[in-house]
Order: structure tokens, then C-alpha cells, then sequence
């Protein structure tokens, strides 16, 4: 559960911090 938790964490601080950077997931709307 821990470990879920990490990587989700990682993965929204990921997507926050480069969202154009990504641009494959379509959160920059969402953040936006």
C-alpha cells in the first residue's frame, strides 16, 4: 500500500511539474 501510494504521489508531482513536457495523458486542461 505504501509503495502505491509513492508512486502515485511521484506520478502527480511528475505530471504537475512537466505537463507539457508529457503532453500524452491530457492532464495540462485538467492542472490548467
Amino acid at each position: 500500500m505504501f509503495i502505491a501510494l509513492l508512486i502515485f504521489i511521484l506520478t502527480i508531482t511528475f505530471v504537475i511539474w512537466q505537463p507539457k513536457g508529457l503532453g500524452l495523458v491530457g492532464v495540462p486542461q485538467w492542472v490548467r
